[in-house]
């Protein structure tokens, strides 16, 4: 019996063992880089999404102070146009992080614009209606729900982007299983002949 063959079975099975931990290493690892870059990108579209929520409300109340008659719709321009910082663009950059990370939310996000954009048609249309010196409130109502109706989808946004977050950090399958092993032990009774 020669060195070499008992020494190639004992090599080869080395160096698989060593290219087989590599290649389960490197997968963990990119995974894991993957799933921070995944969270980290979806607490910047939190930020954003919710920056940008607030600069449209910001900009929304004062015209309807307008339609109450509180104040002008030029003093209302001039308020609104100072809620606004043109340099940070974050209704840009809640489409960009929706498109290229988290798709799952599109639609959610395109709901929410539909509503600032019936919003800002009602506004529109006090406009016009306010240059006739014609008041209405029936603008005034339409207005306020078409803004509580983008609130609520600025709360479904923020909840589904809550929820990929838990998800990211507990897989579903892994929170059932932690649930239902938490709900077997306290629902499970020791028996008397189990302790000596």
């Amino acid at each position: 019996m020669d060195v070499f063959s008992v020494l190639a079975p004992a090599v080869a099975a080395f160096l698989g063992s060593s290219v087989a931990t590599a290649v389960v290493s490197h997968y963990l690892t990119s995974r894991r880089s993957r799933e921070d870059l995944l969270r980290a990108k979806l607490e910047e579209l939190f930020l954003a999404t919710s920056e940008f929520c607030m600069q449209f409300s910001a900009s929304s109340l004062p015209y309807l102070s307008a339609m109450h008659g509180e104040i002008t719709y030029d003093q209302a321009n001039d308020l609104s146009a100072g809620s606004l910082d043109p340099s940070q663009r974050h209704f840009e950059k809640s489409q960009m992080l929706i498109n290229l990370y988290h798709p799952e939310v599109l639609d959610l996000f395109d709901s929410l614009i539909a509503a600032k954009e019936k919003a800002n048609d009602v506004n529109a249309e006090f406009k016009r209606g306010y240059a006739q010196v014609q008041r209405s409130t029936e603008c005034v109502k339409r207005f306020e729900n078409a803004l509580h109706e983008f609130d609520e989808k600025r709360n479904l946004l923020r909840l589904a982007l809550a929820t990929l977050s838990r998800d990211m950090l507990w897989p579903p399958s892994l929170f059932a299983k932690a649930s239902r092993w938490f709900q077997r032990r306290r629902t499970s009774k020791p028996s008397i002949t189990s302790v000596k």
